[in-house]
């Protein structure tokens, strides 16, 4: 421990999990050990970087080494307390007479499961397990019944797993990629992932991907890392199974970017029959058509209505301490806005070339050019509400990348869903929506277009539900598969999306102030919050983590550059907004 000198820099949130890592060195159990100890050694060694658990299995009597396989990981609030119901002196002779037995019980706040497919799925309630512990031929206690699966408070759960993503291509928009979030451990090779990959997509994201991988494929192999920058698949094809041509490029182009969410270096995938005869593969260069972050575009700027209800913007890439002040847009929602149209909120195209805004009483919504000198035309779409107001009419419009607009109308009767494709310009498409109960107040679809947030309200409290976006077979897009996207916060009153498979809300828990957090597709929850901020009634992030937060707060617009504090850059204005 040096006690003089300077103080050096730790590594950074931006320098990615595998700097961050903390490696745990497993300890086996000694001679004389209580129950209560071997469990919570036992536990203590699950979150150890030995992909087959062997120091784990030490504290496992010799049936139970041969037995246990974990396949799935429950995720408690905090660490588990274990405490022994049977005093180890009074323990009970077992029913084979093997000697005594005792039992030691966990409990807790169980907040998810991760399962054999490596997908967290958010379910609290009370966690108790009863851990039967009994005596070997040497007098020491071992586990007889342990858990079927890694038990781990939330703070050791984020160290233990990181989290990676596999990929399908979209079902509406074919050529995308869409991810979808699963939990690796750490420090281990690609093999979890890619078999996640080969299982297929989740129940939820399901209706909006077509996965080109044949069911049932498995991976020949039990352990999968690239040699050098080149990656080698060998797949077991089901009977009757083939994959080849375009479906197998597609293939190798899935799990190459399955590789890269826990990988930096790589440079070809190829992928091979069980025998070890080349299928096909794909180069980083072949690969590049299909990568995720072509859809999110440039992101050069990020915009809101100022105080005269027009529209501006700032430039994203400026430097830290560098002064920012936003400039009106030159086009007709902006400087040249002499038709006097005062706008309430904007969704700006991805290629920024175009914006979707809406009026400041919210009856109509206009398309126009961002900086053209162009006169505003009539409204691509009218509320069909008879009332205006901030809880009325067209919510804020939202844009993928394929130039569909998304905007949800809000009458008396509920709220309708519209896509209106060819940049907004075409005739609005009603969006068919599962039965669900309140009305939509915000929405923002995602840059592929297959994945979409709605924040609905609902008996006084609002929620921020996820759906997957399908079409059916009569040509009309669906949006199926709602679920809570934020199980934990009571209310919700604001987000945006804040990567691939990530969005940030503003919200509180029950009985909680105000909170800025980010939540993932699946529902978990990252370890690190953004700074907070007081008084937030809009917030914008981009899928780039190295651009900064912007919001809406009770200080004016500010926004929050990565590695420092927020920063005012207008003392009046309201919803800000990336492109999307």
């Amino acid at each position: 421990m040096p006690d003089s000198g300077d103080v050096p820099p730790g590594p950074s949130a931006s320098q990615g999990p595998e700097q961050q890592q903390v490696r745990v060195d497993p300890q086996p159990p000694e001679d004389g050990m209580e129950p209560t100890q071997i469990v919570s050694g036992f536990l203590e060694a699950l979150m150890a970087n030995e992909k087959d658990f062997r120091t784990a299995k030490r504290y496992l009597t010799k049936d139970e080494r041969a037995s246990w396989q974990p396949q799935k990981t429950t995720v408690l609030r905090d660490e588990p307390s274990p405490r022994e119901l049977t005093p180890a002196g009074q323990g009970d002779v077992n029913a084979r007479g093997e000697g005594k037995t005792v039992r030691v019980r966990l409990t807790g706040t169980q907040l998810a499961v991760v399962d054999g497919h490596n997908s967290y799925a958010s379910s609290e309630r009370e966690y108790r397990k009863d851990i039967e512990l009994r005596q070997d031929g040497e007098g020491e206690w071992r586990i007889s019944q342990p858990p079927q699966g890694l038990v781990l408070g939330e703070g050791n759960f984020h160290r233990t797993y990181l989290q990676a993503e596999k990929y399908y291509f979209g079902a509406v928009h074919k050529e995308s990629l869409v991810p979808e979030p699963v939990y690796v451990r750490r420090g281990l090779d690609l093999t979890d992932a890619v078999e996640s990959l080969l299982d297929g997509p989740g129940e939820q994201l399901q209706p909006a991907v077509a996965n080109p991988i044949p069911g049932g494929t498995e991976l020949v192999g039990k352990s999968l890392a690239p040699d050098g920058d080149v990656l080698r698949v060998r797949l077991k094809l089901a009977s009757k199974k083939r994959l080849s041509g375009d479906a197998c490029r597609a293939a190798a182009k899935q799990v190459y970017y399955t590789a890269k969410s826990q990988t930096r270096e790589l440079a070809k995938v190829e992928l091979e029959r069980a025998d070890g005869k080349a299928l096909c593969g794909v180069t980083a260069a072949q690969a590049r058509d299909a990568r995720p972050e072509r859809w999110f575009g440039p992101l050069s700027h990020q915009y809101f209505i100022d105080d005269d209800h027009r529209l501006s913007k700032l430039p994203t890439s400026v430097d830290v301490d560098a002064d920012v002040t936003p400039e009106r847009v030159s086009g007709p929602l902006g400087e040249d806005g002499e038709d006097g149209v005062k706008l309430r909120s904007v969704g700006v195209a991805r290629d920024e070339r175009d914006a979707a805004a809406v009026s400041e009483d919210g009856t109509k919504m206009y398309v126009a050019p961002v900086d053209t000198d162009e006169k505003l035309k009539d409204p691509e779409l009218t509320s069909k509400s008879k009332r205006t107001g901030d809880d009325r009419g067209l919510t804020a419009p939202s844009w993928d990348a394929s130039g569909d607009v998304w905007v949800a109308d809000r009458t008396a009767e509920g709220s309708t869903l519209y896509r209106l494709r060819d940049e907004g310009r075409a005739k609005a498409e009603e969006v068919l929506l599962p039965q669900f109960e309140g009305r939509i107040e915000s929405l923002r679809v995602s840059a592929e277009g297959a994945r979409i947030a709605l924040l609905v309200r609902h008996d006084g409290r609002t929620t921020l539900q996820l759906g997957s976006i399908m079409m059916r077979s009569d040509g009309k897009l669906l949006v199926a598969k709602l679920q809570d996207a934020a199980p934990r916060m009571e209310d919700v009153r604001a987000f945006s999306w804040a990567g691939e498979s990530q969005l940030i809300i503003v919200g509180t828990e029950s009985g909680g102030a105000q909170q800025l957090k980010y939540v993932d597709t699946d529902g978990s929850v990252p370890p690190e919050p953004p700074r907070g901020l007081n008084g937030v009634t809009a917030i914008a992030a981009a899928e780039r983590p190295d651009l900064p937060l912007i919001a809406d707060s009770e200080d004016g617009v500010v926004r929050l550059p990565l590695g420092a504090d927020w920063r005012r850059v207008a003392k009046k204005g309201t919803a800000p907004v990336y492109p999307g």
